[in-house]
């Protein structure tokens, strides 16, 4: 649980629009997976599954977390593709409402698609292709510092002075990396969604 401290980067899991049949209420475990990574850099890093957060209040306002945390960078995770129209609508929703949070996408979708995103979606600000554990700390750091030229952090898409930078895709999660990961961290979501996944009972199919 969070107790009485800001979220330098919440990873977001926004499943599909409801009255689906498939509602993808399950996040990928990479998103644990990288939350943990991120923070054991020092990087206050927080998951967020909104199927599930509609499971225990279906009037859940995301706007509410992001203004009581006082996030800087939000991450949605485009993994599968029936769930594009759902990310990125959320996305400029987000830049609409929060203009200085910045927006990253990730995710098989994400990677594929990174250009065509990034030229016809202005409310996303960046894109980290392939695995996501270095290039995500050296975003931060980047952002933290103030500094505009992403051209060190592998793996990017980003956009400089309008124009869409794709980074070389240089770094691949190695077994040194994922040997330090914890994929089951159930400490890293808002609130006890891990519930959810500890209950095999919950149909998670009402969200």
């Amino acid at each position: 649980m969070l107790r009485n401290r800001s979220i330098d980067f919440l990873l977001i899991h926004v499943g599909r629009k409801e009255g689906l049949k498939k509602s993808l209420s399950l996040a990928p475990l990479g998103l644990l997976g990288l939350a943990d990574f991120l923070n054991k850099q020092n990087v206050c890093t927080r998951v967020l599954n909104i199927p599930f957060m509609r499971l225990e209040n279906k009037k859940f306002d995301l706007f509410q977390v992001i203004d009581k945390y006082n996030i800087p960078l939000v991450g949605i995770t485009l993994h599968w593709y029936p769930q594009l129209y759902e990310c990125l609508t959320l996305a400029q929703k987000i830049k609409n409402r929060h203009p200085q949070t910045r927006i990253v996408l990730g995710g098989f979708t994400a990677t594929y698609f990174s250009q065509e995103i990034m030229k016809d979606f202005c409310g996303i600000d960046f894109i980290v292709r392939g695995d996501p554990e270095i290039p995500m700390v050296e975003l931060v750091k980047c952002i933290r510092q103030n500094d505009s030229d992403l051209s060190r952090v592998p793996n990017l898409t980003w956009r400089k002075k309008g124009t869409i930078v794709v980074n070389p895709q240089s770094y691949a999660a190695t077994a040194k990396v994922l040997d330090q990961i914890s994929f089951f961290n159930m400490e890293n979501l808002i609130n006890d969604q891990g519930k959810f996944l500890r209950n095999p009972h919950v149909d998670t199919k009402k969200n």
